[in-house]
């Protein structure tokens, strides 16, 4: 359910971030709530941990993402964080 018991559908997909992990202004953490398009069709929420990296050999920027529908203390949490930190800025 979505504000004031509204559905997902009807007040829309919306995401709340805020700065996460060390505190440093590239690494975002929070939800996502949206649609399970996937299988369900139902609202679902995802906890989210995005990052910037900088890439200056390439001169550019990569924007790493991480989501789960698992609380982040969730043993899914420790892959995904290896995969993510592993993602090459190339």
């Amino acid at each position: 359910m979505g504000p004031a018991g509204s559905t997902v559908a009807e007040a829309g997909p919306r995401a709340a971030l805020h700065p996460g992990g060390t505190g440093a202004p590239e690494q975002l953490r929070g939800e996502v709530h949206t649609i399970d398009s996937f299988s369900t069709g139902l609202p679902i929420t995802l906890q989210v941990e995005v990052e910037q990296r900088r890439c200056p050999r390439q001169g550019q920027n990569a924007v790493v993402f991480a989501l789960s529908p698992r609380p982040t203390a969730d043993p899914v949490w420790t892959a995904l964080r290896a995969v993510a930190g592993a993602a090459p800025c190339g």
